[in-house]
C-alpha cells in the first residue's frame, strides 16, 4: 500500500471548502475511445480508478456474480489473466462470492450483501481495509435491489473527493460536491476505511497537485486564525532565522504566523484569511496573498 507524501496531504487538508476542479492538463492514460482489449472503455470506469488506479488488469465489481458462472459465454468473464479474474479461481474465494450471491436476493439481505461485495472487490483488487479514516473508498448504490447496483465509486483522502467518470478522460480532485443537493441523492453511500492506496493512485494524485498547485484556494483546517503580534516572534516560525535589518518579518495569511521571506514567498487565494488588527475580516481574499510553506508546501 502507498500513502501520499506529507506535502500532498497538507495540500489536500488546506484546499478551500468549495468546489475546486483540479485536473491533470495532459492525462498520462489513453483516451476512452483509444482503449482496446479486455475491459475496453471500462478500463477508465470510476470503479477501475477507485479500486486500482487504472490498472488494465482489474477485477470488475459490476460483474461480481458473473465470476460464479461456469460458462464463459462473455469473453470478458472468467478469462484470467486479462481481467484479474484469477483471484476468484481459488475455492475459498469462490465460496465467499457464491455465498453472498445466494443470500443477496433474500429478504432483508441486499444491503448487507452489497457491502460484503464491496469488501470482496477491495480485496480482489489488492487494497487493504483498515486505518483511521484518512483514506476511504466510497460507493453510491441503489439500496434493496435484487442485483448489485452501483452508480459511482470514488476515493476520499483527508476529506477531498478524488473521482473519475467514464465519459471524462481525467481524474478530478475537489472539496465539497457530495454533501447535500447532489444529483445522486436518494442512493445509499457506503464508505470503507483503507490503510492506503495503490502506487498508481499516489502517482496520479500527486501529479495533479503538482500541476495545479497554483490554482489552489487554501484554508486553515482550524478555520480563521489569529494574526500573530510582531513582538511574539524573534525568528522565522519554520527555520528560526532571526529577524533584523536584512531579514524582514512576513505574515502568512492562512495561519497568521510569522516567517522569513524564503518560507512565505508563495501566494494563493485564502478562505477565511488571518487578518491584520483593525481590518475587516474577509470570507475569502480578494486576490492572491502570501502564505507559508507549511500551509501550502512546495512539492519536490
Amino acid at each position: 500500500m502507498a500513502v501520499l507524501d506529507a506535502w500532498a496531504i497538507t495540500v489536500l487538508r488546506n484546499m478551500g471548502n468549495r468546489w475546486q476542479d483540479l485536473r491533470v492538463p495532459a492525462p498520462p492514460w489513453p483516451a476512452p475511445n483509444a482503449l482496446s482489449g479486455p475491459g475496453g472503455k471500462l478500463n477508465l470506469a470510476c470503479w477501475n480508478w477507485t479500486l486500482s488506479g487504472y490498472r488494465h488488469i482489474c477485477v470488475d465489481p459490476t460483474r461480481m456474480f458473473d465470476y460464479c458462472s461456469a460458462v464463459a459465454a462473455d469473453p470478458q468473464v472468467n478469462c484470467p489473466p486479462q481481467l484479474g479474474n484469477e483471484w476468484f479461481q481459488t475455492r475459498s474465494n469462490m465460496r465467499k462470492l457464491r455465498a453472498i450471491r445466494d443470500r443477496f436476493a433474500e429478504a432483508g439481505n441486499a444491503n448487507a450483501c452489497r457491502v460484503e461485495l464491496i469488501h470482496l472487490a477491495i480485496e480482489a483488487n489488492g487494497l487493504q481495509m483498515g486505518g483511521a479514516g484518512q483514506y476511504q473508498l466510497a460507493v453510491y448504490g441503489a439500496p434493496n435491489t435484487p442485483y448489485p447496483n452501483w452508480t459511482h465509486w470514488w476515493l476520499e483522502i483527508e476529506g477531498a473527493t478524488i473521482e473519475h467518470f467514464p465519459n471524462q478522460p481525467d481524474v478530478r480532485i475537489y472539496n465539497g460536491g457530495y454533501s447535500g443537493g447532489h444529483p445522486l441523492n436518494g442512493l445509499t453511500v457506503d464508505r470503507i476505511n483503507l490503510t492506503g492506496v495503490h502506487q498508481e493512485h499516489k502517482d496520479y494524485i500527486q501529479a495533479i497537485l503538482r500541476n495545479r498547485r497554483d490554482s489552489l484556494v487554501v484554508r486553515h483546517p482550524g478555520g480563521r486564525q489569529a494574526w500573530r503580534a510582531d513582538n511574539t516572534r524573534a525568528g522565522c516560525a519554520q527555520c528560526n532565522a532571526q529577524f533584523g535589518v536584512f531579514k524582514r518579518r512576513h505574515h502568512c495569511r492562512c495561519c497568521g504566523d510569522i516567517f522569513c521571506d524564503d518560507h512565505s514567498s508563495l501566494t494563493r487565494f485564502v478562505t477565511l484569511p488571518a487578518t491584520r488588527p483593525n481590518t475587516v475580516p474577509l470570507a475569502r481574499s480578494a486576490g492572491r496573498v502570501r502564505v507559508c510553506q507549511r500551509c501550502c508546501p512546495v512539492p519536490p
